[in-house]
C-alpha cells in the first residue's frame, strides 16, 4: 500500500521541485478520506469543558447551556494518552491545532501511538531518530505512519503538502523561527501540526 512506512522513496537526491512532485504522488496514492478515516459516531462521548456552577444550573430555555455540548460534539478530535487527556480542555487533541513540543520524546511517541491506534494517518517529517519501536510498543499502527526526509529543503514545504490529507503532521524547524506570514498560511490549512525543536 502506498504511503506506508516502508514504501516512501529516498528523496534526498532530488531537487526541491522533484521532491514536492514525489510527495504529491505519494499523497495521491493514499485512499480517499472517506475510505479510511475514522469517523465520530453518535455513540462517541461528548467532550464538554468544565462548566461553572452558574452555567450548570441554567434553565432548559437557556441557549447557552445547550450550545456547549453541541459545539463539543461537532469538534473533531484526535485521541491522546491518558495522562495527557487530563491536561487538555476536551480530553483530546482538537483538529486544527498547532503544538510545539520540546524536551522528552515520550510525549510525541504517545501522541503518534494514540493517533495511529485509532486509525488516523501521521506524517513524520525530518524525524530520523524517531522511536518507531516505542510507537509499536505503545500500541500504535506503523502502517499509518509516513516517514518523510526533506533533505536540505525546508521541512515546512513538505508539511504544507501533508496538511492537506493527513490527520497529524509532525515536523521540525531545526531551531529556526517561522515568519508570521508563513505560520498563518500553514495554520489555515492545518488539521493538526506538531513542531519539535529536535532534529
Amino acid at each position: 500500500m502506498a504511503g506506508t512506512v516502508d514504501s516512501i522513496p529516498d528523496l534526498t537526491t532530488l531537487d526541491q521541485a522533484a521532491q514536492l512532485a514525489a510527495l504529491r504522488r505519494s499523497m495521491a496514492a493514499i485512499p480517499g478520506r472517506r475510505d479510511h478515516a475514522p469517523t465520530d459516531s453518535d455513540d462517541s462521548p461528548v467532550f464538554a469543558p468544565p462548566q461553572p456552577h452558574a452555567q450548570a444550573a441554567a434553565t432548559e430555555g437557556d441557549e447557552r447551556a445547550l450550545s456547549v455540548p453541541v459545539r463539543s460534539r461537532t469538534l473533531k478530535t484526535l485521541p491522546v494518552p491518558m495522562p495527557l487527556s487530563e491536561l487538555l480542555p476536551r480530553g483530546a487533541l482538537a483538529r486544527g491545532t498547532a503544538l510545539s513540543i520540546t524536551g522528552a520524546g515520550s510525549i510525541l511517541v504517545g501522541l503518534v501511538a494514540s493517533a495511529t491506534a485509532a486509525g488516523h494517518h501521521v506524517a513524520l517529517i525530518g524525524q530520523p531518530k524517531f522511536g518507531l519501536l516505542a510507537v509499536h510498543e505503545h500500541g500504535g499502527d506503523l502502517s499509518k505512519i509516513a516517514l518523510i526526509d526533506p533533505g536540505q529543503a525546508d521541512p515546512l514545504d513538505a508539511a504544507s503538502i501533508c496538511l492537506d490529507g493527513l490527520d497529524l503532521v509532525v515536523t521540525t524547524v531545526h531551531g529556526r523561527d517561522v515568519p508570521p506570514t508563513r505560520a498563518r498560511a500553514l495554520l489555515a490549512r492545518n488539521r493538526t501540526l506538531i513542531r519539535t525543536k529536535r532534529g
